[in-house]
């Protein structure tokens, strides 16, 4: 990096150390798609599984696809 834009960057470096943690979330904060499916470790997980598919039959097609899409 040439010495012009290290200056930049260590000028900005307090204002992004400043602002950076409203921005991030602690990580237990995040949710995955699986936090809200069945556990397939347990025993009834593959019963909630077909349970959830054969809930998901009656979607029309345009809801599964913005579904899929916004995941």
């Amino acid at each position: 990096m040439d010495g012009s834009r290290l200056e930049v960057m260590q000028h900005l470096e307090p204002s992004v150390q400043e602002i950076l943690p409203e921005y991030l979330k602690a990580e237990d904060e995040y949710w995955q798609p699986s936090d809200l499916l069945p556990d397939l470790n347990s025993e009834e997980g593959f019963e909630k599984v077909r349970e959830l598919q054969a809930a998901s039959r009656a979607l029309p097609d345009d809801v599964l696809v913005v579904l899929i899409g916004d995941m």
